[in-house]
C-alpha cells in the first residue's frame, strides 16, 4: 500500500506511516491523503485570516473600476488611447487585458462600495488557501506537515494578496497546481478542465500565460520520463493534446491573439522593467525593504519556502513528482527575476514541498507512532480555539470597516484644489497617480500616460514621461512639445525639483504629498493666493 493510502487512515497530526521506498513511492489511485479541509478546517481558516490581514487599496484599484465602468457604459472593449493626450492618433487600440476582471470589481463595487470590495478579496484569499490544501492532500503528506507550511505560505503571501485583477492569476494557478498534483499523485486526471479554466483566465487577467508555459513544462518532463522509463508516448500526446486545448481557449477573448501579445509586452517592456516597482527582482525589493528599515518578514517566508523546497527534494527525492519540482524551479526563477511572481512561486513550492518535508521526516524518524488517543483529544479544543483567533483576526484588521486606506498616498489636496477652481486641461502626473486622476473626474481631465500604456504607447512618449519623472535631460523639451496644461508630481522629487526650477511654469498648489504647476501665465497661474501651500495634506483614502 502506498504511503497516501497508509496516511489516509489517521487524520491527526503527528502520526506517521512506515518508512517507504523514497524512490519508488506512489500514492493509491483510490485514496485521498490526510486533508486540512476535511479533518482541520480551522487550520486553513487562520491561513486565510493572515493571508488576508493586508487590506488596503492597491494604486491598481482605481484603474480598474473606471475601466470597468467604461467598457459597461460604452458596451465596446477597444478604444483608441482614450485617456492620453500624448498618445498620437493612429491604428494602436488601447486594450484591457483584464476586461472581465475590471467589469466585474466595477459591478462590486457599484453594488456593494468598499465592503464588497474588501469581501471579495477575502473570498479571493480563501480559495487559494483552500486550492493549496486540496493539492496538498494529493501528496499524502502529515497533517502537521500541511499546517505548518500553508501558515508560512500564508504570512509570504499577505503582502502580495491586493484588490487587483492580479489576484485572478494566483487563484486560477492554484488550481491548476491542484489539477496537477491529482494528475500526479495518481487520483485519476481531470485536467479536461483546463480548456474551460484558460477561457475563462485570459478574459479576467493577462497572467495566462505563465499557466501555459507550466503546461508545457509539465508535459514536457512527463514526457521525457515516460521516454527514458520506456512507457511509450501515450501519456505525453495526451499532455500535449491538452495543453494545446488550453493555449486555443485562451483565444476566446475580445482581442484574439493580441491578449498574448500585449501580455508579452508586458514583461519585455523596458519602461515597465525600468520604472514598475513590482518587476524589480525580489533580491532588490528585499534590499531595499533592509536599508530603509521596512519589514521584510513576509519576504523571507517566501523565500524560506523556496529554499526548502529545493532542499528537501534533495534530501528526499522521488521521480514520481519531478514535473511539479520542475515547475517550482520555474516560477522561483519568476519570483527572483520580478517580484510580482512571487506570490505564483510560493503557490507552485507549496505541493513539493509538503510531499518531500514528509518524505524527510519519515526518513529521519521512521519509528515515530502518535498516541491513538492524544491527538483527538487535544484537536477539539485546539480548533476551536483557531477558528475563533481567525474570526477575531478577520474582523480586527477590518473586514467589515468602510474605510480602505492606500498603500501609496494620493494627490487628493491637489485634485481638491482643481475642483475648487474649475481648472480643466492636461495633467502631466506621477504614474502612479494617473487612474486616481481620471477615476475621480475623467471629463475634466486627461493623463499623459495611464496604467494600460504598454497596450498601445509608442516607446518614445514612454522615454518622454520617464525624463519629467527623473528630472533627466530632456525633461524640458517633453514639457514643451506636448501639450501639458499640468504637471502633478510629489513634492520634494526630481521631478518637483525640475519644475521649481522651469520659468515657464508657476506653482499654484502643494502639499507635503503633492505639488501642482500650472504654464506662467495661464489662467490657472494666476489665481488669486496661489500658490496655496498647505501645511497638511488630506487623508488618503479609497476611493
Amino acid at each position: 500500500m502506498g504511503e497516501g493510502s497508509e496516511h489516509a487512515t489517521q487524520n491527526r497530526l503527528d502520526i506517521e506511516a512506515p518508512p517507504p521506498d523514497i524512490q519508488s513511492l506512489h500514492n493509491s489511485p483510490q485514496s485521498l491523503g490526510p486533508s486540512l479541509l476535511r479533518s482541520a478546517p480551522a487550520i486553513v481558516l487562520f491561513a486565510v485570516a493572515i493571508a488576508d490581514a493586508m487590506r488596503s487599496a492597491d494604486t491598481d484599484l482605481w484603474g480598474h473600476i473606471f475601466f470597468g465602468r467604461v467598457i459597461l457604459s460604452q458596451h465596446q472593449w477597444l478604444f483608441h488611447a482614450p485617456f492620453s493626450y500624448a498618445c498620437p492618433p493612429g491604428s494602436r487600440d488601447w486594450i484591457v487585458h483584464d476586461w472581465l476582471g475590471n467589469v466585474l470589481m466595477a459591478l462590486m463595487y457599484g453594488a456593494t462600495g468598499v465592503i464588497g470590495l474588501k469581501l471579495t478579496k477575502f473570498a479571493c484569499v480563501a480559495a487559494v488557501m483552500a486550492l493549496l490544501a486540496l493539492a496538498a492532500a494529493e501528496t499524502g503528506a502529515s497533517l502537521a506537515i500541511q499546517a505548518i507550511v500553508l501558515w508560512v505560505a500564508a504570512v509570504a503571501l499577505l503582502p502580495l494578496m491586493q484588490v487587483r485583477t492580479f489576484l485572478a492569476d494566483d487563484i486560477l494557478f492554484a488550481a491548476l497546481m491542484a489539477m496537477l498534483a491529482r494528475e500526479t499523485y495518481g487520483r485519476g486526471p481531470r485536467l479536461w478542465l483546463i480548456a474551460p479554466m484558460f477561457a475563462l483566465w485570459a478574459n479576467l487577467h493577462g497572467g495566462f500565460f505563465v499557466g501555459l508555459a507550466v503546461m508545457g513544462l509539465y508535459t514536457a518532463v512527463r514526457g521525457a520520463q515516460a521516454l527514458a522509463q520506456g512507457e511509450g508516448m501515450r501519456d505525453a500526446v495526451r499532455l500535449a493534446a491538452l495543453t494545446s486545448a488550453a493555449a486555443l481557449a485562451t483565444l476566446i477573448n475580445p482581442y484574439g491573439l493580441r491578449e498574448l501579445i500585449v501580455a508579452v509586452q508586458v514583461v519585455h517592456n523596458p519602461f515597465t522593467l525600468a520604472h514598475i516597482s513590482e518587476f524589480r527582482s525580489l533580491p532588490a525589493v528585499m534590499a531595499d525593504l533592509h536599508h530603509t528599515h521596512r519589514p521584510l518578514f513576509t519576504f523571507v517566508c517566501a523565500v524560506a519556502i523556496m529554499a526548502a523546497t529545493v532542499a528537501t527534494f534533495a534530501l528526499a527525492p522521488s521521480a514520481d513528482d519531478l514535473a511539479l519540482f520542475a515547475i517550482s524551479l520555474l516560477m522561483i526563477a519568476g519570483a527572483l527575476y520580478a517580484v510580482r511572481n512571487t506570490a505564483m512561486g510560493v503557490i507552485a513550492c507549496y505541493v513539493p514541498l509538503c510531499r518531500h518535508a514528509d518524505l524527510l521526516a519519515v526518513r529521519l524518524r521512521p519509528s515515530r507512532v502518535a498516541d491513538p488517543d492524544g491527538p483527538s483529544a487535544i484537536w477539539r479544543p485546539l480548533h476551536v480555539g483557531l477558528a475563533v483567533l481567525a474570526v477575531a483576526l478577520v474582523f480586527r484588521t477590518g473586514l467589515l470597516s468602510k474605510t480602505f486606506p492606500v498603500v501609496e498616498a494620493k494627490p487628493a489636496g491637489a485634485i481638491a484644489f482643481m475642483r475648487e477652481h474649475n481648472l480643466t486641461g492636461n495633467v502631466l502626473c506621477e504614474f502612479g497617480w494617473a487612474d486616481y486622476v481620471i477615476f475621480h473626474d475623467s471629463a475634466r481631465f486627461k493623463i499623459f500616460i495611464e496604467s494600460m500604456f504598454e497596450a498601445y504607447c509608442p516607446h518614445l512618449v514612454q522615454s518622454d514621461f520617464a525624463a519629467v519623472y527623473y528630472g533627466e535631460p530632456g525633461a524640458a523639451r517633453v514639457l514643451d512639445q506636448y501639450p501639458n496644461d499640468f504637471v502633478l508630481m510629489p513634492t520634494g522629487s526630481p521631478a518637483y525639483t525640475l519644475m521649481m526650477s522651469q520659468a515657464g511654469w508657476t506653482l499654484i498648489y502643494r502639499d507635503p504629498v503633492a505639488a501642482l504647476f500650472a504654464r506662467a501665465g495661464s489662467p490657472a497661474a494666476r489665481i488669486a493666493g496661489a500658490p496655496e501651500l498647505a501645511v497638511a495634506a488630506p487623508p488618503s483614502v479609497f476611493p
